[in-house]
């Protein structure tokens, strides 16, 4: 289960189908800088104080070598076609999206393969979802002992209702990566969310938008879940802070350039060999999975 849940998660945010596509053309740079609640008490004095914790700098946080991770994003935008190359995961692997035809390609170059993920993919990973979640309902209604009070509440979790996010404006500006930026507190939810959003690069919000718009129709589970999307309402997140339980997290947009992008950004190198996700999902099935699947003759 919480296989397919993390697949369906990471593509969903990804994967975008059909629609109009926005005039910008170039080259966006994303930071995601994290740290943990243990880590944070070394330089707050209350670790669980937003306030405290969000008024920490970029510096303070890049200096926390060893206990800071640190995720680079650089997305590639050209009329329907997006590029994501990321450091997550090792960066082993980047992404290749057509807005037109809804299709994602995941493109791992040291495997010299390529994963091609449709909206019917989509589709049948999020019936399959929802059929595990039965299953594991009726194993928390049939459990015995010590055992169903732990599962009730893991179900009680993934039973909660969405988020009814509200947008609440700070009397606090700054200027970031050199845009006017207005501070704006999301509410409604578990974390602590403030998001810093500047009025300006119409175009760039506009393609925000169409991303965050359509991984909400293909995904109506996961609609609402997102703060960065209620954001922009008011305009384009240049900052985004959030402070759970867990931990510390930031996530900044570095850098917009608006240039002309290669058509060989989008193209996946022809001798790749091609898989699907239900390829994927047989190589990372446990062994005994795998053992109970009959073998192929040669």
């Amino acid at each position: 289960m919480r296989r397919v849940a993390l697949g369906l998660i990471i593509l969903s945010a990804a994967l975008a189908p059909a629609g109009p596509v926005s005039a910008f053309e170039g080259v966006l740079k994303w930071r995601i800088v994290q740290v943990g609640k243990e880590p944070l008490k070394s330089v707050v004095s209350d670790a669980s104080d937003s306030k405290q914790v969000f008024a920490l700098s970029m510096d303070k946080l890049m200096s926390m070598h060893g206990q800071a991770t640190v995720i680079d994003s650089t997305v590639y935008v050209k009329g329907p076609k997006v590029r994501t190359d990321t450091t997550a995961r090792d960066g082993k692997s980047y992404f290749i999206m057509n807005l037109d035809s809804g299709v994602t390609e995941v493109v791992n170059p040291e495997k010299k393969q390529v994963t091609q993920v449709t909206p019917d993919d989509m589709r049948e990973m999020a019936e399959k979802l929802a059929s595990y979640r039965a299953v594991f309902k009726r194993q928390v209604e049939n459990a015995a002992g010590g055992d169903k009070p732990k599962l009730s509440e893991i179900m009680k979790m993934d039973d909660e209702p969405l988020p009814n996010f509200e947008l609440v404006a700070l009397d606090e500006e700054k200027t970031i990566y050199g845009r006017d930026t207005q501070a704006y507190e999301v509410r409604g939810g578990k974390d602590a969310v403030v998001g810093w959003v500047a009025k300006s690069d119409s175009d760039v919000l506009a393609f925000y938008r169409k991303l965050e718009e359509n991984r909400g129709k293909l995904s109506p589970h996961l609609k609402g879940t997102n703060p960065k999307s209620v954001l922009t309402r008011e305009g384009l997140p240049m900052r985004v802070q959030t402070l759970n339980d867990r931990q510390y997290m930031v996530e900044d947009l570095v850098e917009i350039e608006s240039k002309p992008v290669s058509d060989e950004m989008f193209v996946v190198p022809k001798e790749f060999a091609k898989t699907s996700p239900h390829d994927q999902a047989a190589e990372s099935s446990p062994p005994n999975e795998k053992s109970s699947q009959p073998k192929k003759k040669p």
